[in-house]
């Protein structure tokens, strides 16, 4: 594993983990969860069976502006010189494995699913 060191909040960013977040609902009703969600997104959700499937193919058109949006500030991101690092997708077993609860990787925000890795020119 490499070391990390940042000598300065203000340092250049030289190297950024993204994640490809997965995301499955339940495969169970559960007590809802979801005071952080928008009215946008309740009624979205209201109005589709979600129980056990994946997000990418109840919602393919959200999951590819995901994508894109991901794919778009990779861009930026090397355009600057910055080490974009992206982990492999979970395998078919690991997502089985999780399906009960519904699996995820990284974070269960699409949005947010980054860890900033920041490396000073020491």
């Amino acid at each position: 594993m490499t070391n990390i060191f940042v000598k300065s909040e203000f340092a250049p960013l030289k190297r950024v983990v993204m994640a490809q977040s997965e995301f499955a609902f339940p495969a169970k009703e559960a007590p809802p969860d979801d005071e952080f969600l928008t009215e946008e997104t309740l009624a979205l959700y209201a109005s589709v069976d979600t129980l056990g499937k994946n997000f990418k193919d109840v919602f393919p058109e959200r999951q590819q502006q995901w994508e894109l949006e991901r794919a778009n500030l990779k861009k930026v991101l090397e355009k600057y010189g910055v080490e974009v690092q992206v982990p492999r997708r979970l395998t078919d077993y690991e997502k089985e494995v999780g399906k009960e609860d519904g699996y995820s990787f990284s974070t269960g925000s699409k949005r947010k699913s980054m860890f900033l890795c920041l490396h000073s020119k020491a």
